[in-house]
Formats: structure tokens, sequence, C-alpha cells
């Protein structure tokens, strides 16, 4: 999974492999992303503390990104990063999707869903034959997205943030080899 792969394109947006100078505006969207997607169900305080913890530090984010054996994504219009997704490899050779967020303001035009593609195709070429991904059981918007992607619901449990006790999920998605990577 190299970072000189050539950039995808689509909808005048373009995917190209996340770098050390992105995870600025990565985090800066994901914590967009907690403040719009998860409002109604994470108190304020617990989300500020989540967002100020070691998940989304700017050296996590360089070490998610840094990492050889991960394929991490920025959608980029106009030269203006709208979307990331990470992923990380686990110890039992899956893969989890760990952070997928896109701009509010650029929502439903399918950034989301070409960042996913990219890196179901890319982890199909390493021979990767399942990827996970976490959601908070309120999160219904997201679980949809996963769900219309293919995953199905492996897990439904309960997580702390904070102070705070929410529903947790979790998926799995079986990559097909034999399907086309793109």
């Amino acid at each position: 999974m190299s970072r000189d792969e050539s950039p995808i394109q689509g909808d005048a947006i373009r995917l190209r492999p996340a770098g050390p100078d992105d995870v600025y505006r990565m985090r800066v969207l994901g914590m967009q992303g907690w403040e719009t997607a998860y409002s109604s169900f994470v108190q304020a305080h617990n989300r500020r503390s989540y967002l100020n913890g070691e998940f989304w530090s700017l050296g996590r984010l360089r070490k998610v990104v840094d990492a050889p054996d991960a394929v991490n994504l920025v959608a980029v219009d106009q030269d203006r990063i709208i979307g990331f997704i990470t992923t990380e490899r686990l110890t039992d050779g899956r893969y989890e999707v760990t952070r997928l967020y896109v701009e509010q303001a650029e929502r439903s035009r399918g950034v989301g869903a070409q960042l996913l593609n990219e890196v179901f195709a890319s982890l199909r070429r390493c021979g990767v034959e399942e990827v996970l991904v976490n959601a908070f059981g309120d999160n219904i918007a997201g679980r949809r997205f996963y769900e219309r992607h293919g995953f199905a619901l492996i897990e439904d449990t309960w997580t702390r943030v904070g102070d705070q006790t929410v529903s947790d999920v979790w998926y799995a998605l079986r990559l097909d080899p034999s399907r086309p990577a793109g």
C-alpha cells in the first residue's frame, strides 16, 4: 500500500494516500463529525474528553498515516480535503476501518462510498479477507451506510465514552477476492 499510487479520480473528487501533512485537517474533520453525528446521544463533555484523548491526537494520527501496512486515504476537492478514511491492521490479519469522516456540507455526494470502495479494492489486492468497522449503535446514518456497503452486524454491545455508557456495534465484511478491484 504505497503512498506513490496514482490518485483516483471521480466527480471532481480526487482520492490520494493520506500523508503526515494531512493529519491536522483529518483531525478537524473528525472532530466536526463527532459534533454533528453524535451530539444527540453522546453528551458534550464526553465528546470533548474523547476528542482530546489519544485516539484523535495528532501523534496517533501521524502513526496511523505512517503505518506501512495500512490504507489511509483523503478525498480532495479543489485542493481542499473534504473527507478521509483510516484503516489499521489487526493482529489476526484482518483490517479495521477506524475513521471515516466527510465534511458535513459534502455528504451525499458519494465521497464516503468512494473512500470505502477504494479501501476495499486496495485491501483485496493485498489478499485481505475481512474488514471490521465499529459504530455507535445510535449512529443510524453511519450504520445504514455500512450496511449498504455489505457489512453485517456481528456484535451489539456497550462501551463507555467518558462517564456515559452508549450502544456500540461491530460489523464485518468478507472481501470477495474474485470481485474486480475498484
